[in-house]
């Protein structure tokens, strides 16, 4: 999958939350225009571009938006879900974050060991580590 691919599918999953949340405040395009306002880098949006967003018609994603729809969709626009959909790391999570979590993760999973290839299988029945060429 290339990376255009995931961009999509991330805006698809993204506008599915902010639609969501917003249908759960019984707020309209305009309305959710309105309290997202202005910006850190200057930006507004309209109705239209509320619109386009919630139906996944836009290229891609970027973090002061999603940051500010976070804020104001809170508490229908569960966090980590919506960074998670839109395929963005917050901004105040760190290097160490993600240490963290990729080492605990390795733990739940067991990746962090090499696996015997006979695993699993049944007493007296393990495969062995070669199998026998057949002359």
């Amino acid at each position: 999958m290339g990376a255009r691919a995931r961009d999509r599918d991330h805006v698809r999953d993204f506008a599915r939350e902010v639609d969501a949340a917003r249908r759960a405040k019984h707020w309209g395009y305009g309305k959710l225009a309105s309290h997202v306002g202005v910006l850190a880098d200057g930006r507004t949006f309209d109705a239209k571009q509320m619109s386009r967003l919630c139906q996944a018609t836009v290229a891609s994603l970027d973090a002061l938006l999603v940051a500010r729809l976070v804020e104001v969709l809170a508490p229908e626009l569960d966090p980590p879900r919506a960074w998670h959909a839109a395929g963005l790391t917050p901004p105040w999570v760190t290097e160490e974050d993600y240490r963290r979590g990729f080492a605990a993760s390795a733990q739940a999973v067991g990746t962090n060991r090499k696996k015997d290839p006979g695993e699993g299988a049944p007493a007296g029945r393990r495969r062995p580590w070669r199998l026998p060429v057949a002359a």
